[in-house]
């Protein structure tokens, strides 16, 4: 299993380590957190070979909810728990024309209205069929979003897009002329499932 959190999270692994060293007597406990913070990390290997209508879920996780928004776009909303896997994933080919980020809160992911002032980033993908919106939205135990791609970089469906450390929201906006695949309460995986079609 390959995981991010030499990469992402040194820091954190100093601090185990050097609070195992003061507090020898919690060995077991700093085993466990270290077992879970490389679970945590995870990064699984996945590829789709879906025809090109086929949009994919940029994150693993629970749709929350769908929502039909005022322009025409729908949103779906994407719950991450602790135990997902927090790598995200561009839904679509196309180009990254914007990236936004935004300070703000960190309300639990799972309250819609609070978390919707939380911590952000926007990532804007522009395609032959209109622009596709993807939201990292840091909750409550995140306090950092990852972002690993430019503005202006071409990406396929699947590229490997950032991360949100700990328990998060991940919504993704369509264009009008989609159709979705997926229902309130629905299981994803980010990069293999379908959650939506191009009409």
């Amino acid at each position: 299993m390959k995981t991010l959190l030499f990469q992402e999270s040194y820091l954190l692994i100093i601090i185990l380590l050097i609070l195992l060293l003061l507090f020898k007597k919690f060995y077991p406990l700093f085993i466990i957190i270290f077992l879970f913070l490389l679970y945590f990390y995870r990064y699984p290997k996945r590829s789709n070979h879906y025809n090109d209508n086929i949009i994919v879920s940029p994150a693993d996780g629970t749709i929350s909810d769908i929502q039909q928004l005022p322009n025409g776009y729908k949103r779906i909303v994407i719950f991450l728990s602790p135990f997902d896997v927090h790598v995200q994933w561009t839904p679509v080919k196309g180009i990254i024309t914007d990236l936004s980020y935004k300070t703000g809160t960190f309300h639990p992911a799972f309250l819609f209205k609070k978390s919707d002032h939380n911590e952000r980033m926007v990532t804007t993908i522009s395609t032959q069929r209109g622009n596709v919106y993807i939201r990292q939205i840091a909750g409550i135990l995140a306090r950092r979003i990852v972002h690993w791609l430019p503005k202006n970089q071409k990406v396929n469906r699947g590229t490997p897009l950032g991360m949100i450390k700990l328990s998060s929201r991940v919504d993704i906006d369509l264009p009008p002329r989609t159709s979705i695949l997926v229902k309130k309460g629905d299981y994803v995986r980010g990069n293999d499932t379908k959650i939506a079609s191009w009409l």
